[in-house]
């Protein structure tokens, strides 16, 4: 009930968090909330979408921390693999 968005695909689900400028609370919130769901066996990705990154220290935070994003025109390669996806598995 925390997440902003849960987006299911088939099988697969990504726990995402919205903010105009997506800032370090942001990826570190997606990245909580997706751990918590894996724990239960559940397969998700963190993920983050907004206008524009608060820092770029934030960016670099959701790369460690394998949090996906699109933030304005910067799609991470796991969104674009997420949206790319039929029913949650990835197309060939």
């Amino acid at each position: 009930f925390l997440a902003d968005l849960v987006w299911w695909k088939g099988e697969q689900m990504a726990v995402v968090e919205v903010s105009v400028q997506v800032d370090r609370q942001d990826v570190g919130r997606a990245e909580r909330r997706a751990a918590t769901l894996r724990r239960s066996g559940a397969p998700v990705i963190a993920l983050v979408i907004g206008e524009q990154w608060a820092t770029l220290e934030a960016r670099e935070q959701a790369q460690t921390r394998q949090v996906d994003w699109k933030v304005g025109a910067d799609l991470s390669e796991g969104f674009l693999a997420f949206r790319r996806s039929k029913n949650g598995q990835p197309t060939v």
